[in-house]
């Protein structure tokens, strides 16, 4: 918000408000599934390490 007001203050109407909005869907995927390879790898490497 903050620097949204500080950008149009210095480049007052060169921009709208459409060429802030950016697609994060494959973002967020991409960080889900590292999360559920990071769970799955660190649950089987904890139980190697109990044998």
């Amino acid at each position: 918000m903050l620097g949204k007001t500080a950008f149009q203050a210095r480049m007052a109407g060169s921009f709208g408000p459409d060429e802030y909005i950016m697609d994060f869907t494959l973002i967020n995927m991409f960080a889900i599934l590292l999360i559920l390879v990071a769970s799955v790898t660190g649950f089987v490497i904890y139980k190697k390490g109990l044998k």
